[in-house]
């Protein structure tokens, strides 16, 4: 940089820091000062009475009986999630172990669900992208292709656990599939 421009340079700072310095100082004079908190004066204690113990112990109250437990609610033997523009919907999802989830493409374009972590897709058991393209590959959590809009794509979960899955196409988007 040469001396001119420098010297430009160190100009427009110091006018910023000046102009910075002039605002600030104006704002602080018209800002208005909050008045002193109220001070409350603080009542004399008050002296504690102990109650006498009572003369025959009080008998004990007979428990009412506890309700049965709700049966937990059914999970699905299919599920389905939907891709818009905004992401997956619903993004969680509860399914018994070997119910199929279907993917439905609503979105603009192609999406490709597949299992985490991007871009390896190996979280879900004997999963992983390196598998798309192989004798292997119906047996993934990757659809191993973009899902054409309107479009959709299915996969059974075998494995029970929590499994977090994405749009390989747009990796911000994702959701969990929970298999019970």
């Amino acid at each position: 940089m040469n001396k001119n421009a420098a010297g430009l340079l160190a100009l427009v700072i110091l006018a910023i820091i000046i102009v910075g310095s002039i605002i600030y100082q104006r704002t602080a004079r018209e800002a208005p000062e909050a008045p002193p908190p109220a001070v409350e004066p603080t009542p004399p204690p008050s002296p504690v009475v102990q109650p006498a113990p009572p003369a025959t112990p009080p008998e004990a109250p007979i428990p009412a009986p506890e309700a049965p437990e709700a049966p937990p609610a059914p999970r699905a033997a299919e599920a389905g999630i939907t891709q818009t523009d905004e992401g997956f919907f619903p993004a969680e999802i509860r399914v018994r172990a070997g119910a199929s989830v279907t993917f439905r493409n609503q979105s603009s374009r192609p999406g490709w669900p597949a299992s985490n972590v991007h871009p390896i897709h190996t979280d879900y058991p004997d999963s992983g992208i390196f598998k798309c393209g192989t004798a292997e590959a119906s047996n993934i959590f990757d659809a191993c292709r973009g899902i054409p809009p309107g479009d959709s794509w299915t996969f059974k979960f075998e494995q029970t656990g929590r499994w977090g899955y994405h749009d390989h196409l747009r990796p911000g988007f994702g959701g969990l599939v929970v298999v019970e």
